[in-house]
């Protein structure tokens, strides 16, 4: 089922009207089933191959938004894998070092709500391409650093395809923090917004799926003295559920673990706790259904019998048969 048809169903068991704050609350509780589906350890992620190039006198760097967990970075042109260590073996193997040369090493640093800082101290603009994402109802809140250190915060409305320029200049070292959209009640922003420094570096891209993106960054253990492209192995992010036509990444004979996993918290809410009961007990017995499936052995294992081992000379094969020797000989 899509997005529309798990909505349709949850509200149906709820006896709600369609629309409103109910309907809002509805989504969010799909989505919050849907993020625990595919954390459950039960869903194989897509792998992909991602790549970003080095930049002088840069160690640190943001991922794709769609990385969602990394595998390995590899570096083709020595080649060699990078991504190996730890934020601790860093610490203790090369404390201090602004060493710069080929990275053979790399740890992650977390995330951060922009895939990159501005390049020199500036103010930012963001601008989307939907004409629509203008006005009061779609605004945008940025949280980072001024170029004082000091971590500051400011709300803007979006002018569509026009860039919007931001009032406070963020630091090029300590970076933006974060970035929501803050579209009014009935409101979605339905453009992919792009935020900018004043020297037209795009910091982040952001889908029309997320409301506050969140990118993985590494460090590289030395400061690349050339531009290096390595390319980055990495399990794909999955988008939230938002338009329609969304649809739940995982097996769809088991879609409606987004219905019971929802109403099972919304129900109480309307004064329906005997109900939300059996729905959770349905969706504890869905979630184990589908870990038995994801997780499927064959029921019968064949082990090899020890024949190598002494433990009697009936367990052991005979030695060959050879012609002339145990067979075909002459007789007088």
């Amino acid at each position: 089922m899509d997005f529309a048809e798990a909505k349709k169903a949850v509200i149906d068991y709820c006896g709600q009207a369609t629309g409103g704050e109910f309907e809002k609350a509805v989504g969010l509780g799909i989505n919050q089933t849907y993020r625990q589906v595919l954390d459950s350890g039960n869903v194989p992620h897509e792998h992909r191959v991602f790549s970003f190039a080095s930049v002088a006198d840069t160690a640190e760097y943001g991922m794709p938004l769609y990385v969602r967990k990394i595998v390995n970075i590899e570096d083709p042109t020595t080649p060699r894998f990078v991504y190996n260590t730890t934020a601790r073996h860093y610490d203790q193997a090369h404390a201090g070092s602004t060493a710069t040369g080929t990275p053979f090493e790399a740890f992650s640093i977390g995330t951060r709500g922009v895939e990159k800082f501005p390049s020199v101290d500036s103010k930012i603009t963001i601008t989307s391409d939907s004409g629509n994402d203008s006005g009061d109802n779609f605004k945008v809140r940025v949280t980072g650093f001024n170029a004082s250190g000091v971590l500051v915060t400011e709300i803007q409305s979006l002018i569509g395809v026009q860039e919007k320029e931001f009032d406070n200049t963020y630091d090029s070292t300590l970076g933006i923090e974060r970035i929501v959209k803050a579209a009014t009640s009935g409101n979605t922003f339905t453009g992919n917004l792009t935020v900018k420094d004043s020297a037209d570096n795009v910091l982040a891209v952001i889908p029309t799926w997320w409301d506050s993106p969140d990118y993985n960054w590494v460090r590289l253990h030395t400061i690349p003295s050339s531009v290096i492209t390595y390319n980055v192995r990495a399990e794909m992010r999955k988008p939230p559920l938002v338009n329609d036509e969304d649809w739940p990444e995982f097996d769809q004979e088991f879609h409606d673990l987004l219905i019971w996993g929802t109403t099972k918290d919304l129900l109480p809410t309307i004064g329906k706790s005997g109900t939300a009961d059996r729905h959770r007990e349905t969706f504890e017995q869905r979630m184990l259904d589908f870990a038995a499936e994801k997780n499927h052995r064959p029921a019968a294992i064949h082990v090899f019998a020890d024949i190598q081992s002494y433990v009697g000379t009936q367990n052991r094969p005979g030695r060959p048969q050879i012609a002339g020797v145990d067979f075909g000989l002459a007789s007088n």
